[in-house]
């Protein structure tokens, strides 16, 4: 088809006996978008629309646009003249993988910026959560004191549990069994492990 119609391609950029088709699309998509679905029948009446357009569209086709856009048939098309060359097959191919290469590095330089972008967005936030701590010396100073006392009740409990003192007297051993209770329930409610690296994180911020 291309071959049989190369100078009227050429020539118009389109087949002019095929431009019906574009109008006819045109009008359909108007019609619907401004008749839409909402309201009962009305697909009904955008068939029956759609119908008598196809109608009059093939009439204009066959009885019309062929005598609109016929030219004689010693009609010579102008060929659009150009100084320009073409480059060898060669040369087309290494540009067209010159270019391939360019947009490959365009889009890891869009993913690399991406990435910074959603890091840099990240430490703003952080750094908007500290800014709203007045004194964080303060709370690094409560730390190691709380830091420290944990680590001497445990120290305490070590040595109560390693002591053997025979023959106790009630009101020791009760002192001593309170004291154990309190180291356990301290240690529980505020492990050291958690406590040193709660320390070295709000330290390193």
């Amino acid at each position: 088809m291309n071959g049989s119609f190369e100078d009227e391609l050429e020539f118009f950029s389109f087949l002019p006996s095929e431009f019906h088709l574009e109008v006819y699309t045109m009008i359909t998509r108007e019609m619907e978008a401004s008749l839409g679905e909402e309201k009962p029948n009305t697909r009904e009446k955008i068939d029956l629309i759609e119908a008598a357009i196809e109608r009059n569209m093939l009439i204009f086709e066959r009885f019309i646009l062929r005598n609109i856009l016929t030219f004689p048939e010693s009609y010579v098309y102008e060929r659009r003249l150009t100084a320009e060359t073409l480059p060898p097959a060669s040369e087309m191919k290494s540009a067209l993988l010159s270019l391939s290469l360019h947009k490959e590095t365009l889009f890891c330089a869009q993913d690399s910026l991406a990435h910074k972008r959603s890091l840099r967005e990240k430490l703003e936030q952080r750094l908007t959560e500290l800014s709203g701590i007045s004194d964080l010396q303060g709370i690094v100073d409560g730390l190691k004191q709380l830091n420290l006392l944990v680590r001497s009740t445990r120290e305490v409990k070590k040595k109560c549990i390693t002591r053997t003192i025979p023959a106790k007297p009630v009101k020791r051993e009760l002192e001593e069994e309170i004291r154990r209770r309190e180291c356990s329930e301290l240690e529980r409610r505020f492990p050291i492990d958690i406590l040193s690296h709660l320390e070295a994180l709000v330290t390193s911020k």
